[in-house]
């Protein structure tokens, strides 16, 4: 289970999407299944890809991958931030590996409008 989650708006269409943050255990134990519910085509052609290749032991690779996958996958497709549940936006900006440098601009503040 997901140790916290965040809630996501589109920027033009307003479309609400919940993304899991930490472990995907939907993954590890459904396999595929949960880019279909969650309508991630892309994902599911690389996980289907890696499941044929590896035999069906990238499942396991996928439990600690997918959900960082997918939020920044959301991120990138015009969603935005809208409120975080169980999670602090330092902690996110270290999950989703954002450099946190001052000279750097940090990416995740161009997309939280709490």
């Amino acid at each position: 289970m997901a140790y916290a989650k965040i809630l996501m708006e589109h920027k033009r269409t307003g479309q609400i999407k919940q993304a899991p943050v930490g472990l995907s255990w939907t993954v590890l134990f459904f396999g595929i299944c949960p880019t279909i519910f969650r309508r991630d085509w892309k994902g599911f052609v690389v996980m289907m890809v890696a499941t044929v290749l590896s035999f069906g032991s990238s499942t396991i690779i996928f439990l600690f991958i997918y959900n960082k996958l997918s939020i920044k996958d959301l991120l990138l497709n015009g969603y935005r931030v809208k409120e975080l549940t169980n999670i602090t936006e330092d902690k996110l900006e270290k999950y989703l590996d954002v450099p946190s440098d001052k000279n750097t601009s940090r990416m995740l503040h161009i997309f939280v409008h709490l």
